[in-house]
C-alpha cells in the first residue's frame, strides 16, 4: 500500500544493556501508581530481579540484565517510550504508564511478555521509534539469509540516511528540520569503526526478537514467518528508484491493530455490534478509573487503546482505532451516560466527553 509520508520519530538514545522489555514493564508494575525516590525505587528493583532470576530460567539467561548502572538506562527507556515521568530524583507513572498498569490489574503473573503486552508495546514502540524499527526491518527483508548482527550494524547508518533523505521533503517542517539534523549525525559516524552502533542496534534487534517480529540464531537475525506478514502489512513509498516500508497516521488508525495481531495468536478482526456490550462494560470500567474531582472527559486516545486491547487480552479479537473513532463520533450510551468525542485543535487536544443523561 502506498501513501503520503506524515511521519518522524526516533529515540535519541539508547543504550546496549535495556534488551528486556519484560524487565522494563516490571520496573513500571513496581512504581505503580506511586512516586518514588530514585534510590528506593532501584532498592525495590533489584531484589525483584534477584528474586525473578531464582523462578525463571528465561529470564536469567535474556539478554539485557540489571545492574546498579543498567538501571538508570531502564529508567530511561521507560521515559523515552512515555511510560514514566520525572521530576528530580522522583518518578512516577505517566499517564500511558498507567493505562498500562490498568489494564494489568488483576492478571495472573507470567515470565514472559503475554500477546496483549506485545501489542501495547508495540504501538508505543512505533511511535516513538518508526524510522529506526522500520529501517532495520527492511535491511533485514532485503537478504534472503540470515545476517550477523556486526553486518547489521555496519549497514545501517547507510540505509537510514538513505531513508530519511527520501522522505524529508514529504514531512511537515518540524520534522524535516528533525531529521535533517539526524542526517548531519549520521554522515560523520565511520562506518568501519568496531564499535559502531552497539548501543542502537542490539538493542532493537532484542526487542524486535521478543515482540516476535525477527527470530535469532545466536548472533544471526531474519524475520520470522509472523514478521514477514507484519512486514508485508507496512505501507510503502518510492523515492530514486527504491522502495521503502514506513507508516503513517492512517496506518495507525486504520491497520496497526491488524499487522500488530499478525505476530500473535488474536483471531481476527470483528464488527463492533458483535461485541458492544463488552465495549460499553469496558467503557464505563475506564471512565470509573480515569474520570476523578468532577473532570467528566477522558483522554481519547488512551480509551481507544484501553477499549481495544482489553479485547484482545479478554476476546482474542480486536478492533482498529478508527473503529472506535466513529463510535465515538456517533455517541455511545450506557448506564444512563452519554460519552461523544469532542474534537480539539491538535490531536492531543480532543476528548471524550461524558454527560449524564
Amino acid at each position: 500500500m502506498k501513501s503520503k509520508q506524515d511521519r518522524y520519530s526516533l529515540i535519541k538514545g539508547t543504550n546496549t544493556q535495556t534488551r528486556n522489555l519484560y524487565l522494563a514493564l516490571n520496573v513500571l508494575k513496581i512504581i505503580g501508581n506511586s512516586s518514588f525516590p530514585m534510590p528506593f525505587l532501584k532498592e525495590k528493583v533489584l531484589k525483584w530481579d534477584k528474586d525473578e532470576k531464582i523462578i525463571s530460567t528465561w529470564y536469567r539467561d535474556h539478554n539485557g540484565e540489571l545492574t546498579n548502572l543498567s538501571f538508570a538506562y531502564y529508567i530511561d527507556l521507560l521515559k523515552d517510550f512515555g511510560f514514566i515521568t520525572q521530576i528530580g530524583e522522583v518518578v512516577r507513572s505517566s499517564r500511558n504508564g498507567q493505562l498500562y498498569l490498568f489494564l494489568n490489574e488483576n492478571q495472573e503473573k507470567h515470565n514472559r511478555l503475554k500477546d496483549w503486552e506485545k501489542i501495547f508495546i508495540l504501538y508505543f514502540l512505533l511511535q516513538k521509534d518508526s524510522d529506526y524499527i522500520i529501517c532495520l526491518l527492511d535491511l533485514i527483508a532485503d537478504n534472503e539469509d540470515e545476517i550477523t548482527e556486526k553486518y547489521i550494524r555496519q549497514k545501517i547508518n547507510n540505509n537510514l540516511i538513505k531513508r530519511l533523505e527520501a522522505k524529508r521533503d514529504f514531512l511537515p517542517a518540524k520534522a524535516k528540520n528533525e531529521v535533517s539534523q539526524k542526517i548531519r549525525e549520521l554522515t560523520i559516524i565511520v562506518p568501519e569503526k568496531k564499535y559502531i552502533n552497539k548501543h542502537a542496534v542490539p538493542v532493537r534487534l532484542e526487542w524486535l526478537v521478543d515482540l516476535g517480529v525477527l527470530k535469532r540464531s545466536k548472533k544471526k537475525y531474519q524475520l520470522s514467518s509472523r514478521g514477514k506478514h507484519f512486514h508485508e502489512n507496512l505501507i510503502t513509498f518510492n523515492q530514486n528508484e527504491k522502495t521503502y516500508s514506513d507508516i503513517t497516521e492512517g496506518w495507525f488508525n486504520n491497520q496497526f491493530f491488524k499487522a500488530a495481531c499478525l505476530l500473535t495468536n488474536v483471531n481476527s478482526g470483528i464488527r463492533i455490534d458483535k461485541n458492544l456490550f463488552k465495549i460499553k462494560k469496558y467503557l464505563l470500567s475506564f471512565f470509573n478509573k480515569f474520570s476523578t474531582d468532577g473532570a467528566y472527559r477522558i483522554h481519547v486516545e488512551n480509551t481507544s487503546l484501553y477499549l481495544i486491547i482489553s479485547l484482545i487480552r479478554d476476546e482474542n479479537v480486536y478492533l482498529e482505532l478508527n473503529d472506535i473513532n466513529e463510535l465515538f463520533e456517533t455517541g455511545i450510551t450506557t448506564n444512563e451516560l452519554f460519552f461523544t468525542k469532542k474534537q480539539g485543535g491538535r490531536k492531543n487536544e480532543s476528548y471524550i466527553n461524558i454527560k449524564f443523561l
